[in-house]
């Protein structure tokens, strides 16, 4: 799975390596002989406007399905989001431990739930 041109940089106190992945690139940090996955970048989110809940939806590269919402909670309307100054930063509320702590249930598991719909683009 790691390319064999892995870049590594060493310190005193901890070894980063820095390796190509399939689909992004993954920063390991070992301290102490324990090796912690410290960040993964993929793919950019893929934004996009959906018909069925007047929303924008749209997926990381680990598959976890969001819609954008300026405060993190409630799903903007998609007639007042302009989808070219999107990007991976975008405020979003995050189906299933996001939409948990917010809503009190995770939205995959319910059924009609925009989470839910594995055709919520149309």
């Amino acid at each position: 799975m790691f390319k064999k041109s892995a870049i590594k940089m060493a310190d005193k106190k901890m070894k980063i390596v820095i390796a190509s992945l399939v689909g992004g690139v993954a920063a390991i940090v070992v301290l102490g002989g324990v090796i912690y996955l410290v960040a993964k970048h993929g793919p950019p989110i893929v934004w996009q406007k959906s018909k069925i809940f007047n929303t924008v939806i749209g997926t990381d590269p680990d598959l976890n399905r969001r819609c954008y919402a300026t405060d993190k909670k409630v799903c903007d309307s998609a007639d007042k989001v302009d989808l070219s100054k999107l990007g991976d930063n975008a405020p979003a509320l995050v189906c299933g431990e996001d939409h948990l702590k917010k809503w009190g249930e995770r939205g995959t598991n319910k059924p009609g739930h925009w989470c839910n719909q594995p055709t919520a683009i149309n």
